[in-house]
């Protein structure tokens, strides 16, 4: 008869058992045994049952089919979603994999062993770890390979790097130190962390580390006891599983009070095997419906229009789910519960998992897609700014980090970061029914904020790093900057710029900072410029009008070399010019607010490739708050236009329009009360230096107009600079005039192609979002594009058509 495990947790109510219950009879299944608990703590319900079917397979009828654990998980969902439930249903049969380590006193083996050959405890045990070889007779009685691995202080590091070749060869779930007497390392520790038990023969917290009887008979205790704990890098110090204890006497000697424990350590840790070691299987979500473990590596948030294989492929990223699992459930914050259900939230550069633990504990683990977010130092940074610039610098509110590993060797077999889930709900859900008054105050809020946060101090330009967890190549002589004794200022990598990921990666951290002056990175942001179009990497999101040869592109990027130290040391520039680290996109998505109050932000997410850099190219107007077209910064509040009385179209576009400069003027208004400096650096440095600081790495992507048009406008205007040198470069009548053409012609293409992007809910990477009819967009998409094609072969080559086409397929 095939029987089964089921565990739940939910939110306490009455009707639980009621609703579980009537499942298992609805399905002719019988309860062989049940245990449940109400936490009036936690106000949460937990259950474990084992059920079977009353018939065995050969017995069932129409009526009453035998069920597979598939059925039965598919079966239980409805209940389980009206009772938000988290729960695990799995063949009582399947057994985890115990590897037992051992020394020189085998009383806890011997009881394993038995326990486990005699059907007491459903474990399979594959192998037996000891440093010594008294235990292989008794190892081969029960026909367990015995493995025998000396360790020396000199040869601990190969010894515990073989026990995870060994764990990983025999596919161990757990290990459980059976009285193994050495402390294992960090390493170990890490490696396996939440899937290591030990035995400590005392009731802990008293009489940690050696000789715990000793410790007790020193000090006359009545009762002594054992402790199975989870093992971490802090001795003794790991969650507890299980404890007990038994009276002793002051006539005992040492030796006789580890007599009388010895019973008691051998219960407490086949409890905590049993408590530990059932197998337990994790339900997958992706976009909110069942998914597989491939759902959760690839990417099922959208399509693209062309380029799919590629894109898809960047943004593919396996790990290890059973490792994450066990990586989270030993956090202190699960306390060893298991992790019963992933759901996979998805953006453009991480896999964003909500892991909901068998307690009702939830956490966020961060995986970053392997192919676009540059290895190491993306996670590593995004690190360092949590804990250093929003936690320990500022009350800026963002998540706890509560584990990561910024090398993808580690077990999980990828980069994560683990956090708390922010609190509250993101504005996005929210600002379009807010009254106007509580969006002011809300605004108000939020300048506060970005205030507090650009009043960090920096000793430089670049990304932020622990400076006790830099890899080998930044551990060279001037590769960063401190900060202070335990942050670092490094390279400034991302997307666009990968470090890694180049063919040369020395050239790309040649040009990658940190920078100590405003000229240093000016120079190398330019020739970040030049190595893409050396380097002959080009956009694929297609080339506007009058693009550029590359020899044109390295010309004005010359210009621009030619310009910049004039412009760094020029007075308007210097004095926006101090380091200031800013989210890099304050949109109403990375913004959560209070449930109860949606003025109060209580929580900022999404801080990868946060940089720190001038404060003239940091600020900038928030995405739901940019100010309509012909907003003037710094003028009285904006009125509506005389001619406002028309028809109510016309009125409620007007009304928009004037609600959105209000808005903008609040931001601005705000800014200038919380930090006058960021307020200066949103409203009087030029456009053109601001923009030509930005543009001139991203020429390859944009083509030379934005650019040239910067040092055209700089060239209009070198007066304001207030500068004693004269401009390095000139433009003649003729140059200006063809110029203003091109760029009149450019940026017409610019606003068809943002058109053509919302005809096709699209991007510049062709991605559309998923819940959108693809082939419907696909068609229309060859529709625009054949237009367009046939519009521009008037007045050039279908060669040159295509290539200006507003999606490029790489060939």
């Amino acid at each position: 008869m095939d029987s089964f495990i089921l565990t739940l947790s939910c939110p306490d109510r009455p009707g639980i058992v009621h609703a579980v219950t009537a499942f298992l009879v609805a399905r002719n299944l019988n309860i062989l045994d049940s245990s449940q608990f109400g936490d009036p703590t936690s106000k949460r319900f937990f259950m474990r049952m084992h059920f079977a079917a009353s018939a065995s397979p050969t017995e069932a009828t129409a009526e009453h089919p035998a069920l597979t654990v598939d059925e039965l998980r598919t079966g239980f969902e409805p209940t389980a979603k009206s009772l938000a439930m988290d729960f695990s249903i799995h063949p009582a049969s399947q057994k985890p994999r115990v590897l037992i380590m051992v020394s020189k006193i085998g009383h806890c083996l011997n009881d394993l062993l038995f326990r486990q050959s005699t059907g007491q405890l459903a474990i399979d045990v594959p192998l037996i770890i000891s440093n010594h070889p008294d235990f292989a007779p008794l190892a081969a009685t029960y026909n367990v390979p015995f493995v025998h691995l000396p360790v020396t202080a000199d040869t601990k590091q190969q010894q515990e790097t073989r026990v995870l070749e060994l764990v990983r060869e025999h596919n161990i779930d757990l290990i459980v130190l059976a009285r193994y007497m050495q402390v294992l390392s960090p390493m170990l520790c890490e490696a396996m962390s939440g899937r290591i038990i030990n035995i400590h023969h005392s009731f802990l917290p008293s009489f940690k580390g050696a000789k715990p009887y000793h410790q007790a008979y020193d000090r006359g205790v009545k009762i002594i006891g054992a402790t199975a704990h989870f093992v971490t890098s802090d001795l003794d110090e790991g969650p507890i599983i299980e404890q007990n204890v038994v009276r002793v006497n002051h006539a005992l000697s040492p030796k006789e009070l580890t007599h009388a424990g010895s019973n008691v350590e051998s219960n407490v840790l086949a409890t905590a095997v049993k408590f530990s070691a059932p197998h337990r299987r994790v339900s997958l979500y992706a976009n909110g419906k069942p998914a597989t473990e491939e759902d959760l590596f690839g990417y099922n948030k959208g399509r693209f229009l062309v380029n799919e294989g590629y894109e898809l492929a960047k943004r593919y990223s396996p790990f290890d789910i059973r490792e994450l699992c066990r990586t989270v459930s030993a956090l202190p914050r699960v306390a060893g519960s298991p992790i019963t259900k992933i759901h996979k939230k998805e953006g453009g550069y991480n896999k964003a998992l909500l892991m909901t633990a068998e307690n009702g504990t939830k956490l966020l683990a961060k995986i970053p897609c392997r192919n676009i977010v540059p290895r190491w130092y993306g996670t590593a940074s995004e690190v360092a700014v949590l804990k250093f610039a929003v936690k320990s610098h500022s009350t800026t509110p963002v998540s706890d980090v509560l584990a990561w590993s910024a090398d993808d060797s580690n077990p999980v077999r990828s980069e994560y970061i683990v956090l708390e889930p922010s609190l509250g709900q993101q504005l996005t859900n929210v600002w379009d029914n807010l009254a106007e008054h509580d969006r002011v105050k809300l605004i108000r809020n939020f300048a506060s904020l970005e205030s507090k946060l650009a009043k960090n101090k920096f000793p430089g330009y670049g990304a932020l790093y622990l400076r006790n967890a830099l890899p080998p190549a930044l551990k060279q002589p001037d590769r960063t900057i401190d900060v202070d004794e335990t942050y670092c200022l490094g390279p400034m990598y991302h997307g666009s710029w990968p470090g890694g990921f180049a063919a040369d990666p020395d050239d790309y951290a040649k040009y990658s900072g940190p920078w100590r002056t405003l000229a240093e990175l000016g120079r190398d942001l330019v020739h970040q410029g030049i190595c893409q179009v050396q380097n002959y990497k080009t956009s694929y999101a297609g080339r506007g009008p009058h693009y550029g040869t590359p020899e044109e592109h390295l010309q004005v990027l010359d210009t621009v070399l030619q310009v910049m130290p004039i412009l760094t040391q020029a007075v308007p520039i210097r004095n926006h010019a101090e380091p200031v680290l800013s989210h890099p996109d304050f949109h109403p998505g990375n913004i959560f607010v209070s449930t109860d109050d949606p003025t109060v932000i209580v929580g900022v997410i999404d801080w990868q490739f946060t940089c720190i850099l001038p404060r003239f190219t940091q600020v900038r107007w928030p995405l739901f708050l940019a100010p309509p077209e012909g907003y003037q910064p710094g003028t009285p509040n904006p009125e509506l236009p005389p001619s406002y009385n028309t028809d109510d179209t016309e009125k409620s576009e007007e009304q928009k329009v004037h609600e959105e400069a209000l808005r903008a003027k609040c931001y601005e208004a705000a800014l200038l009360k919380s930090h006058l400096e960021s307020y200066l650096a949103l409203t009087e440095p030029d456009v053109a230096i601001r923009r030509l600081f930005t543009s001139c790495p991203f020429t390859y992507r944009d083509g030379i107009l934005p650019v040239r048009d910067c040092l055209l406008k700089l060239w209009q205007h070198w007066a304001h600079l207030q500068v004693s040198q004269e401009c390095p470069y000139r433009f003649t009548a003729e140059e200006v005039a063809a110029h203003e053409t091109q760029m009149a012609e450019y940026e017409g293409w610019l606003k068809l192609r943002e058109h053509t992007h919302q005809l096709l809910r699209s991007n510049d990477g062709g991605w559309v979002p998923s819940g959108v009819d693809f082939g419907k967009i696909q068609a229309r998409h060859d529709k625009l594009y054949r237009r367009f094609v046939e519009a521009k072969m008037e007045h050039m080559s279908e060669e040159d058509a295509k290539r200006q086409w507003f999606f490029r397929d790489r060939g």
